[in-house]
């Protein structure tokens, strides 16, 4: 696992030592940023941060972000990928998804997520919607492996990409 764009393009990261992580793989996270745009300004939240790569992939492209991950081996996982790149840009939390949004002071430009596929996506949206985490232009980057797309009143899916098994969603607040 690597880091595939940006200013530590090429840098190794740690990888989780058991299936209880699965990393957004180095192809998706690639094709992701392509999408995006290879440098990315503004806000990026990782709510299920897993090993970090996400977000520290967004780091290196630009962006000011914070990761959470309700898992403290997850999270001990992730500062270890974040002393990788640095020591203090990178914001990184260790909340239940509920309290993590919480305690945002202020919506993002990007939200990335990627909960554990048993989870039911909804709640995740309504709670990003009912704390105000999410502006006119916020980008809400959703990967999932079920065909499912996510109906969420004031959201619209405007994009939808396959990469095997894996599948990303993009979703932006409605009439924009």
């Amino acid at each position: 696992m690597r880091i595939v764009g940006g200013k530590h393009k090429g840098r190794k990261l740690f990888t989780p030592l058991t299936d209880d992580i699965r990393p957004t793989t180095d192809k998706v996270r690639e094709s992701l940023f392509n999408i995006l745009g290879q440098y990315i300004s503004g806000t990026f939240f990782d709510v299920f941060g897993g090993s970090g790569a996400v977000g520290i992939e967004a780091y290196s492209r630009g962006a000011t972000v914070t990761i959470n991950d309700a898992n403290r081996k997850s999270v001990e996982l992730i500062k270890k990928n974040v002393a990788l790149v640095t020591n203090t840009e990178i914001k990184v939390i260790n909340y239940d998804f509920k309290t993590a949004i919480r305690v945002q002071k202020a919506p993002f430009d990007y939200i990335f997520l990627d909960p554990p596929y048993k989870y039911d996506a909804e709640p995740i949206f309504e709670e990003l919607l009912k704390n105000n985490l999410i502006h006119d232009n916020t980008i809400i980057i959703y990967e999932h492996n079920s065909e499912k797309e996510v109906q969420i009143k004031g959201l619209n899916c405007y994009d939808t990409r396959k990469y095997g098994y894996c599948i990303i969603s993009f979703y932006k607040k409605e009439n924009n």
